[in-house]
């Protein structure tokens, strides 16, 4: 696996903790 595919997992895995963290924050929001 060459640096540019783990780069590219990363920031993948970086999206989806973030976009995570905003529907957590969403659903306390609306409660």
């Amino acid at each position: 696996i060459g640096p540019n595919v783990s780069m590219s997992a990363n920031a993948r895995v970086g999206a989806g903790a973030r976009l995570s963290n905003c529907i957590i924050l969403d659903d306390v929001e609306i409660k």
